[in-house]
């Protein structure tokens, strides 16, 4: 019982992974996974890149006569781009502000750095 359904749930797995990765082969798919990718910077940073590189030769033979950059894919990564970058500077401000939160609160119960670290 169990292990058919994990065999099932394995056939699935494997399936859903092909079909994803089949469509990954396409550049366009590619590109704008890699463009809308949130949160994090490397992705739209290689969307930007990818986007913007000239074919090789066998890239310009297959496709044809030379292609332009997709301007769409290039704006939507560069603001996908400052905006993780806008997301993880007020992170880090937030982290910070609470760190010094905290601190006041504990300094204002009574509450006193362990001695390990008093002498510092």
């Amino acid at each position: 019982m169990v292990e058919g359904i994990f065999r099932r749930l394995k056939t699935e797995i494997r399936y859903q992974v092909n079909r994803i990765s089949e469509s990954l082969k396409d550049r366009q798919t590619l590109l704008w996974t890699l463009a809308l990718c949130p949160v994090v910077i490397l992705p739209p940073i290689l969307a930007l890149f990818m986007s913007l590189r000239s074919p090789n030769a066998a890239e310009a033979a297959a496709h044809g006569p030379a292609r332009s950059p997709d301007v769409l894919i290039v704006m939507v990564a560069v603001c996908n781009i400052i905006l993780s970058i806008m997301f993880w500077r007020w992170i880090g401000d937030t982290v910070v502000s609470m760190g010094l939160s905290i601190g006041l609160i504990l300094k204002s119960i009574g509450v006193s750095h362990p001695g390990s670290l008093r002498s510092i």
